[in-house]
């Protein structure tokens, strides 16, 4: 009967040792959980920002083009522009 109690307390023993080991990786796990949620937030805030600097260059980028493109269609179609050589007005001859 002794050696009955003696197991029965060794096994209490070890078993108040596992639920305080399950406790403490309970607490790991949650820390965990709610490090893993801020970085997921973190990392969503980040992807929102990279996306909003994206469409900000592309639409710069695209008033840019729209803009050059205004300045050539304006210079070429300028009539006072002329392609060819600059010429020479008549002198007038002196007598």
């Amino acid at each position: 009967m002794s050696r009955h109690r003696d197991d029965v307390q060794k096994l209490q023993s070890q078993l108040g040792n596992l639920r305080q080991q399950v406790g403490v990786l309970e607490g790991n796990l949650g820390a965990l959980r709610t490090a893993n949620a801020r970085y997921a937030d973190e990392a969503a805030q980040a992807r929102n920002q990279r996306d909003q600097l994206a469409l900000s260059l592309t639409n710069a980028a695209a008033k840019q083009k729209v803009s050059t493109a205004k300045r050539t269609a304006k210079s070429t179609a300028d009539p006072r522009k002329r392609s060819g050589p600059v010429g020479k007005s008549p002198r007038t001859k002196k007598l």
